[in-house]
């Protein structure tokens, strides 16, 4: 097999696209997998000059020159060892690796199996193969090492809140342990605008000023109790992180220093705590490397479940707000048979949201959003179809010649989610979305709406208008060879259909759509939209 190698550590020339055999059949926890991806690293270019230190018997234990690197990968698995339970051949996966075994820059890879876990099918090959390392590494060092406890009233501070795992770490922080305070640092204007678009700091600092002079500018009503640094020199955030944390408080490092000074520092007379925080120590003393799998699986499932963050693009404005999928979450309602439509009304309703109509799909219907309100969805009947969000479709489809399915028929980017039955998606203002490939693909585009419904507004009316409207509802034929949903407004939305370029310089107009006071389904649990959404700056 082909792979890429370090023939002999130092300069990235020293790196050699060498032949070597094929890993052999797997035994025992080991599958081999045939790598469609992988990613690079800081660990990469340590390992590849010969200075890294993490380990002093790093060198010692490696596998013998030339030495393939790589830790993150995603790729398809070929066979499986004996002791293998959860996996198959033909399963797509994801995956860090261990430090001293060959790495993913290779055609195939031998890996524990259990640290590794299902790939996210919201994901393609690369977007999976750049998570691994980053995520799980920003998830030890907060939920392990500094033991966060989900929803406690203190803030954390994250030393390089721009970088690979300060961005991840931020977006635990903030939408998994749901920290009221997450303050970042950046300096360079592109830093801290990515910071701002990954939407979960609520605060940016600079971390060339004096950081605990810009922290007690920020006059917080929440102690920063918990300190991440991502960027070297560890030691040259000591003293400011112990003037910033409160008593008691935790600060963790990823980043091996020669230098550790906290003498002089308030480290002691407040009783921090500093703890390392190192993804390789699992894989590499043997401890505890079933957790790597299982982050990654829950992982995979908020990203497949959970909210996707959607960025303008050069048509569509889409939305600060994520974009929220619950897979399956109103399955049990929606295929009870017959389809009582006026249960599903009933739950919007007590949250806010007003059901106008229920849509058959066909095989085209243009892509769309709506600037001046939320919409709620939900998939009431068919075996399932493809959703492109974010995305502006592209003027072949004006002209009839639109490729149903084919990415090139739009703008790049965006996401596709395939929507089963019991599906709900909310979707903010100004993301857009097209329903196609509905199956099974039977009919036209069919559009059901009550006579006395307003277009475009989602009013509240009298207790017998709306008796009317559930009537009307529960009267419309729910066929299950129909791919069918159900959508939503809040109350005192005003819907129209946008397509791309009709806000073009204008989409902060879209972007400042007030956010509902409830979830359509989950009402007012932190786990949903209000959790999901709570604190992101529109402006």
């Amino acid at each position: 097999m082909h792979a890429i190698a370090v023939t002999e550590y130092g300069p990235v020339a020293n790196l050699k696209t060498i032949d070597v055999p094929k890993p052999s059949d797997p035994q025992g926890h080991d599958i081999l997998v045939r790598i469609k991806a992988c990613s690079v690293n800081p660990v990469d270019t340590k390992v590849r000059a010969g200075t890294y230190d993490d380990y002093p018997d790093y060198y010692e234990r490696i596998p013998k020159l030339p030495q393939i690197l790589g830790f993150d990968g995603a790729g398809v698995i070929e066979s499986v060892g004996s002791d293998v339970k959860d996996f198959k051949a033909g399963d797509e996966v994801y995956y860090a690796g261990s430090p001293i075994r060959h790495g993913s820059n290779a055609e195939f890879q031998l890996v524990d199996s259990r640290a590794v876990a299902l790939k996210p099918k919201s994901l393609d090959w690369g977007q999976a193969a750049a998570m691994p390392l980053t995520w799980i590494t920003a998830y030890e060092a907060l939920v392990e090492r500094m033991q966060i406890q989900k929803g406690e009233n203190s803030g954390i501070l994250i030393i390089n809140g721009a970088g690979g795992v300060g961005s991840v770490a931020s977006q635990i922080a903030r939408r998994v342990l749901n920290l009221p305070v997450v303050v970042t640092t950046a300096s360079r204007e592109e830093t801290v605008n990515f910071s701002k678009d990954v939407g979960a700091a609520t605060h940016i600092i600079n971390h060339h000023e004096d950081i605990a002079k810009e922290v007690e500018n920020l006059k917080l009503d929440v102690p920063i109790k918990y300190i991440f640094i991502t960027h070297t020199p560890t030691s040259g955030y000591l003293a400011p992180a112990a003037k910033i944390c409160a008593p008691f408080g935790k600060v963790c490092s990823i980043v091996q220093d020669k230098e550790m000074p906290m003498y002089g520092t308030e480290f002691m007379a407040k009783s921090l705590t500093f703890v390392w925080a190192l993804l390789g120590t699992k894989p590499y003393y043997g401890v505890d490397v079933e957790s790597h799998g299982g982050i990654l699986k829950d992982l995979a499932k908020m990203l497949d479940e959970g909210s996707v963050k959607l960025p303008p693009t050069p048509l569509i404005p889409n939305s600060p707000y994520p974009l929220i999928h619950y897979p399956s979450l109103l399955k049990h309602l929606v295929t009870t048979r017959p389809f009582k439509a006026s249960t599903l009304i009933d739950i919007y309703a007590q949250n806010g949201w007003q059901t106008q109509w229920i849509a058959r799909y066909g095989p085209d219907i243009q892509s769309h959003y709506h600037s001046t309100t939320h919409e709620a969805m939900t998939v009431i009947s068919g075996e399932g179809a493809t959703i492109r969000f974010g995305v502006a479709d592209s003027p072949s489809w004006a002209q009839g010649k639109y490729p149903v399915g084919d990415r090139a028929d739009g703008e790049e980017g965006g996401v596709e989610i395939e929507a089963g039955l019991g599906d709900v998606f909310i979707i903010p203002a100004g993301v857009s979305h097209k329903t196609f490939k509905p199956r099974p693909m039977t009919k036209e585009l069919a559009f059901y709406q009550p006579e006395d419904i307003e277009r475009g507004r989602a009013k509240e009316v009298s207790k017998e208008k709306e008796e009317e409207r559930r009537r009307f509802f529960q009267g419309v034929k729910v066929d299950e060879g129909d791919f069918m949903m159900v959508g939503a407004y809040p109350y005192g939305g005003v819907w129209d259909f946008a397509v791309g370029g009709e806000h073009e310089g204008k989409e902060e107009e879209v972007w400042h759509v007030q956010m509902p006071e409830k979830d359509p389904v989950l009402g007012d649990s932190g786990e949903g939209l209000v959790g999901l959404w709570k604190g992101i700056d529109t402006v």
